[in-house]
């Protein structure tokens, strides 16, 4: 199989405390129920999958990824959306929710949403840094208010493109999980200096690596799990 980069991550739960996974991002893509058993074969026990992506808006795709995923067993699962307040599409919250919404299955109602912070490459997404952390915190409270959880994607860089600096927060995100990228080949949190940003005090999931698993190009995550967090990595997402 051609290598691919797919929107979705895949974590695995290892000796019960930590986890790791894989990240891939392009939207436009369906793995079939074979690619996924594969995936489970290795011991990648969960799948997030991207739902929303700025300017292209929703990720029609993410639904019959997670249907191929179960019948493979892979047993969890969360979404990713990187929701931009300069993009078509993006602006009016209640609707860029209500539509990711209307796709997710019955049973993942209470589903975790990680919201991605990152800037454009060839066009302004984004619109002033106070502009956009409000925005950023808008999108918490409502998604919150209509009983998802949430988790925001960042690097420390990229934050400090989209917010102004890296000490900008706002105080619906304190609850929030943060999942940080910073690629340095290492399965820990030894780094803090990349993710002492926003206001957290600690991270919950790092993306760490990039390789080929199952013949597909993925990025790799890793959580230290409960031994570390506040909370379990099973509430990082949700269980069928």
């Amino acid at each position: 199989m051609k290598a691919l980069t797919i929107g979705l991550l895949l974590i695995s739960l290892q000796a019960a405390l930590s986890l790791t996974g894989i990240y891939v991002s392009n939207q436009e893509k369906v793995l079939d129920v074979d690619t996924y058993r594969c995936f489970s074969s290795k011991g990648y026990e969960a799948l997030v999958v991207r739902a929303w992506n700025g300017k292209h808006g929703v990720n029609k795709n993410y639904p019959q990824n997670m249907e191929n995923a179960i019948q493979a067993g892979i047993p969890y699962y969360a979404i990713t959306a990187f929701v931009c307040n300069n993009c078509d599409q993006n602006k009016d919250i209640d609707k860029v929710l209500k539509t990711i919404q209307d796709l997710i299955p019955a049973d993942f109602m209470s589903m975790v949403i990680y919201f991605e912070i990152e800037h454009c490459d060839k066009e302004d997404c984004w619109l002033s840094y106070k502009e956009n952390l409000e925005f950023v915190g808008n999108l918490t409270k409502e998604a919150e208010a209509r009983g998802l959880r949430v988790g925001i994607l960042a690097s420390k860089e990229e934050w400090k493109t989209v917010m102004g600096s890296y000490d900008a927060k706002n105080d619906q995100l304190a609850d929030t999980f943060l999942w940080y990228d910073h690629k340095d080949s290492k399965a820990n949190f030894e780094d803090k200096e990349f993710y002492n940003f926003g206001g957290w005090q600690y991270p919950s999931i790092k993306l760490f690596d990039t390789g080929d698993i199952c013949d597909i190009k993925v990025d790799t995550l890793w959580s230290p799990g409960q031994s570390y967090l506040e909370t379990s990595p099973l509430e990082l997402m949700i269980e069928l």
